[in-house]
């Protein structure tokens, strides 16, 4: 795949009632340090996750955050998306997509 750039994030994609995206660490967690684009990293809070995009931080709000560390931040490069329904449990056995930087990313 490829990461594509969004300039201006919207929130026009939702989720039917009752139904939520979890994003979940697949691999190992790294930091603090500098996280490579399309890494999922935690606020310096460790409330909120969000997704590195060339220096800044798409949230899973589909909004930017400023509330995330560009030098010193605690990340992972594999994870991955899951749906869950207002019980609780996965819609699914796969993630609905999954994300996976390379050593070089």
């Amino acid at each position: 795949g490829e990461i594509r750039y969004l300039e201006s994030p919207s929130s026009c994609v939702h989720l039917a009632d009752g139904v939520r995206v979890e994003f979940r660490v697949l691999g190992a967690i790294e930091g603090p340090g500098k996280p490579p684009v399309g890494a999922l990293v935690w606020s310096t809070d460790g409330n909120e996750q969000t997704i590195t995009l060339h220096g800044s931080y798409l949230t899973t709000a589909g909004t930017e955050s400023k509330d995330f560390s560009k030098e010193r931040a605690f990340y992972s490069k594999s994870w991955g998306a899951y749906l869950v329904g207002e019980d609780g449990k996965d819609l699914a056995r796969e993630p609905l997509f999954f994300n996976e930087i390379d050593k070089k990313g």
